[in-house]
């Protein structure tokens, strides 16, 4: 009775469990360990994954088979497999529609589908391929709809023309307290993936900003309109920016600080923009408006209640539209004539009280013109009331405004640019992660429909034929994923010499296609060009990024010059260590210092002096020049490698950071024991050098007796200094006893074969009159 009462008890537990509402915030954390299964599943994990899928769906669809399933479709099937049985992912989640009010659950459905998806390329039955494709399309429109979702959710608005609507939504949204947050890490790599775009490129101000930097100051000082523009979206732009730091700020505090990196990046590029619109604030009011302030009040007081429309309802005869715009800007400018806030404030009131004329007929924007006015009115008017409190005159207009504007919006550019580089860095990081997690299985599968697209565009009436124009442009299309925004504008030849982060994007891209394409992917004639060229591209790719890797680590090759031209490497490696030290910023440029970091003339230049023979004056002369030439390689060796392990040391402790995913995994352990290679190669050429200098010592001196020192002395200098630089972070006088070393040693066998000479000839030359090298 008691057992039966139990197992009563446990089911109408599990009911309750099964069928009780999943709260939101569940929903986000089920999302969360969504994407740690996806992210932590090694090769292996994946390779047995996708094995056991193709088991289980041969025994499924066999209809001999007499196991009992509740399992009815391949959908079904994934989900029993690939899924956690903790995770309460079910078909019902599939079919889900997103809704707003539930952004946990759509949030949810997303993982849940995209972890489907990298099994969705299993081998089967033509009857079951339509099944898989519908899932595919799922997968990939979830992704968009919660990049839409996440960007709402910042930023209320998705149309960015009317920018008044923007500046104003962006400035309270910093005004409220309860500020948009982040609250997973699905949400912080969609981010990291759009913020740019959203805060920046939507606003399009590079292309503003870049028409300021062409004007000259004459041309600058007449344009009020591009003044009051660049003002207004580096403004929004700023505070946009800010919205998305300080929610990924307070997130990253929760996480052990683990999105550093991303949140300097952020905060580097707001400081620019609010700086810039921070300095020409009032400037741009004091210049657009002038002395015009009184006339434009007059056109406010005397203008007409009545408004049809929009336009009607913003527009006053008289004032420019670029002075309406300025109206909008917020925040309000400091240091200004108080009637400046105050023709804004009244024009504002003008706005307000044409809405309420029965003859205005509401509609959507005019009830958004009423929106954005009323709080408008309220902002300016209080500023204006401050500015009459302080007494405020305004600035006396700085005559060289233009001069610095024109600097300061090129130097906006230039870290906008700057911002744009670290964001082609992480789209070849997402695309690293995206090879990684392609199976056997996928590629097969992506060869095969490759291979089927590619023959229906060849046909004379494909449905291709007004989108996809090359054959470049179908793979692209079809292998590179849709959250990259990898074109076919990035597979032209390189005419100027494009960005450091650029060059990397590229080449994993181009890496990516060939991955799917290689050995070989059956094209007609006239393509195979045009694939050829894709392999050819990468190539090029590939060398500009050693070359800016040897360019930025190991200098220039040729160090003939000797002494001197030493002393200016030793210099700039020097400067580096100390100063701004240059980072390995990607896998793919730490992969490709993997595979030829040491350069090959290490081994040549410590064997050089095993041939080396000395029986008279002129070879010993020679030996001494190849000593200090063989010891300036081996100097500028080990300082280059020493500034690659400080740079591979910097790159590791900020992957060690990011959120582990299996890849990341494999690669920090295959990048420590590169530096740890990297260490045992310096030890080894300062080794080599203090043995090579002793070997090279005891020739001389068998070879020139007493005379070795006076040839000592003559190369003592340089090669106090090159030793100095070779032993550089070892112990502080190891190089002073290499040199020491050698002395001893010279005046050890001078003294020994000055011996033997007097016991064979009598008293020889005394050597007290020669200089020691060593005191």
């Amino acid at each position: 009775m008691l057992r039966h009462f139990i197992v009563i008890l446990l089911l109408c537990h599990q009911g309750l469990l099964t069928n009780a509402e999943i709260t939101d915030a569940e929903y986000i954390t089920h999302a969360e360990s969504l994407r740690e299964h996806r992210q932590g599943m090694t090769d292996d994990q994946r390779l047995h994954l996708q094995n056991e899928l193709e088991t289980l769906y041969l025994k499924w669809k066999d209809p001999n088979n007499s196991d009992e399933s509740e399992i009815t479709s391949i959908t079904g099937l994934l989900i029993d497999t690939i899924i956690p049985k903790s995770i309460p992912f079910t078909l019902d989640d599939v079919r889900y529609p997103f809704d707003t009010k539930s952004p946990g659950r759509n949030e949810f459905v997303c993982l849940g589908l995209r972890n489907l998806n990298g099994f969705a390329y299993l081998r089967v039955d033509d009857v079951h391929k339509q099944e898989l494709e519908v899932l595919r399309a799922l997968a990939t429109t979830a992704e968009e709809k919660l990049k839409a979702q996440i960007r709402s959710h910042f930023f209320a608005s998705a149309d960015v023309s009317d920018i008044s609507t923007e500046i104003l939504q962006t400035y309270l949204a910093l005004k409220s307290v309860d500020r948009p947050c982040v609250s997973s890490f699905s949400q912080v790599e969609l981010i990291k993936m759009n913020w740019l775009n959203w805060c920046v490129d939507e606003l399009n101000i590079d292309e503003k900003l870049g028409r300021l930097t062409e004007m000259d100051e004459k041309t600058l000082r007449e344009s009020k309109g591009e003044l009051v523009d660049a003002l207004a979206f580096t403004q929004v732009a700023a505070g946009k920016i800010q919205l998305i730091e300080s929610s990924l700020s307070n997130f990253n505090l929760k996480h052990s600080n683990i999105l550093n990196e991303s949140v300097n990046d952020m905060e580097v590029l707001r400081k620019v923009f609010e700086d810039f619109a921070q300095k020409y604030r009032s400037i741009t009011w004091t210049h657009t408006v002038g002395t015009d302030a009184e006339l434009y009040l007059g056109l406010i007081n005397g203008a007409g209640a009545g408004a049809s429309s929009e336009a009607d309802l913003k527009n006053v005869e008289g004032i420019p539209d670029y002075v309406i715009s300025l109206f909008h800007l917020l925040p309000t400018p400091e240091n200004v004539p108080p009637e400046y806030l105050e023709l804004a404030t009244r024009y504002h009131g003008l706005v307000v009280n044409r809405f309420f004329v029965p003859k205005v007929e509401s509609n959507e924007e005019i009830e958004w013109v009423l929106h954005d006015a009323t709080p408008l009115k309220k902002i300016y008017e209080k500023a204006a009331s401050a500015a009459r409190l302080s007494e405020s005159a305004g600035p006396t207009e700085d005559c060289s405004w233009a001069k610095d504007l024109l600097g300061d919006a090129e130097k906006l550019r230039l870290t906008y640019a700057k911002a744009a580089d670290e964001r082609y860095r992480f789209y070849a990081e997402l695309l690293r992660e995206y090879k990684y997690g392609i199976t056997n299985d996928k590629r097969s599968h992506m060869r095969n429909e490759l291979e089927t697209l590619y023959l229906n565009w060849k046909r004379p009436n494909n449905s291709y034929e007004s989108e996809i124009t090359s054959i470049t442009g179908l793979l692209i299309d079809t292998i590179i994923p849709k959250n990259i925004p990898f074109t076919v504008r990035d597979v032209g030849w390189p005419a100027d010499e494009p960005s450091p982060g650029y060059i990397v994007f590229v080449c994993e891209a181009l890496s990516t296609i060939i991955f799917i394409l290689m050995p070989s992917f059956p094209v007609y004639d006239d393509d195979r060009g045009e694939v050829g060229y894709l392999d050819a591209l990468k190539s090029t790719y590939v060398k500009k990024l050693k070359a800016q890797i040897r360019s930025t680590f190991f200098g220039p090759v040729n160090l003939s010059e000797g002494i001197l031209a030493f002393r200016t490497e030793m210099a700039r490696l020097d400067e580096l260590k100390s100063g701004a030290l240059p980072l390995v910023s990607s896998s793919t440029e730490a992969e490709f210092i993997q595979q030829w970091w040491e350069p090959a003339s290490i081994s040549s230049i410590l064997r050089q002096c095993e041939d080396l023979y000395v029986t008279g004056e002129t070879e010993v002369y020679q030996s001494m020049e190849k000593l200090v030439r063989g010891l300036i390689s081996v100097a500028v060796v080990v300082g280059r490698i020493q500034l690659v392990e400080s740079s591979l040391l910097a790159f590791l402790e900020q992957r060690k950071h990011h959120p582990e995913t299996a890849r990341l995994k494999s690669e920090i352990g295959r990048w420590e024991q590169l530096v740890e290679s990297i260490r045992r190669s310096t030890a080894q050429c300062q080794n080599g050098a203090r043995r090579y200098i002793g070997l090279w010592t005891g020739k001389w001196t068998v070879a020139l007796g007493t005379e070795a020192r006076r040839y000592l002395e003559t190369i003592y200098p340089e090669l106090e200094e090159v030793t100095a630089s070779i032993n550089s972070g070892a112990s502080t006088r190891s190089h002073q006893g290499v040199v020491q070393g050698l002395s001893q040693r010279t005046m050890a066998d001078t003294l020994h074969t000055t011996a033997s000479h007097r016991l064979s000839h009598g008293t020889g030359r005394r050597l007290g009159h020669c200089r020691c090298i060593i005191m």
